[in-house]
């Protein structure tokens, strides 16, 4: 999950970056307002960089990489099952917040509430703009991975049950043994492996795949099994001396001998599995 939140968030962050820009342009031509340098200057102080008046290129590396890379916590969100227009909320207050605590903390800014009003709405409808942006490309992208933990946990009791337990730990995660369940290479485990699981079957049962009663019997060596497998022979139709029919082959002798041809798993011992001692 985080490797597909990594690149999906820088994507998403990006995405967010560049409605924000266009929004902001799209403000200062209505209102005339000059371009902020705060972001070039906490940069500046958080990097040890000599500081200008007028920090331009520092100022749209803080813009973009503070963008993309707040980008991989929606990312991250989503994954986790926090999806929509409620997330992209949560993830806008996290987003100024995080513009705040490094302002704050270099003494480039103060708080939002020292603020004149008109710059304060000016600056959440720009990060209003980035967090729902972000939140709609990241949302869309962990959509192709299915539903996260929490939404399928929510599926479980629809409702607003409060006393639904936990999911599952393989389906909390997602994955079986490294692989993706929505994996095209993951295979579902084998009959043998299947077999073993079932507490009620012997374990030598769960060697062989289950096969009918003829075949089974035809397995058994020596006379005891010949004479079982001429007996239901005879009750299937006319046969031959010692149980064959007049073919040479008894109809279960034909179809256990296709049946062992088309490539049943070895068995403990080398043999094959679901082959007739004659075959």
């Amino acid at each position: 999950m985080m490797k597909q939140a990594l690149w999906q968030g820088l994507i998403a962050g990006a995405a967010g970056a560049a409605a924000m820009t266009l929004t902001e342009k799209a403000e200062q031509r209505l209102t005339k307002r000059p371009d902020s340098h705060v972001p070039g200057r906490t940069m500046q102080r958080l990097t040890g960089m000599t500081e200008t008046a007028v920090p331009v290129a520092a100022n749209w590396t803080m813009h973009i990489g503070q963008a993309a890379a707040m980008g991989v916590l929606r990312a991250v969100m989503a994954h986790a099952g926090l999806r929509g227009p409620l997330a992209s909320g949560k993830f806008t207050v996290v987003r100024v917040t995080a513009d705040q605590i490094l302002e704050n903390a270099t003494g480039v800014g103060a708080p939002p509430q020292t603020w004149p009003r008109a710059e304060l709405l000016v600056d959440l409808l720009h990060k209003s703009v980035y967090g729902f942006t972000t939140g709609a490309v990241a949302d869309v992208l962990a959509a192709r991975s299915g539903p996260g933990p929490g939404q399928r946990h929510a599926a479980m009791a629809p409702g607003g049950h409060t006393d639904a337990g936990p999911l599952p730990r393989l389906g909390a995660s997602g994955r079986k043994n490294g692989k993706s369940l929505r994996d095209r290479r993951y295979r579902a485990p084998t009959h043998a492996a299947a077999c073993r699981q079932d507490n009620s079957r012997s374990r030598s049962s769960c060697e062989r795949p289950p096969m009918d009663q003829a075949t089974r019997l035809a397995m058994v060596p020596g006379p005891t099994g010949a004479a079982q497998v001429s007996a239901s022979a005879s009750q299937a139709g006319g046969t031959g001396q010692g149980g064959a029919p007049s073919g040479g082959q008894s109809p279960d002798q034909g179809q256990s001998r296709r049946r062992c041809r088309r490539g049943h798993p070895a068995g403990s011992h080398g043999a094959r599995v679901g082959c007739p001692w004659w075959a």
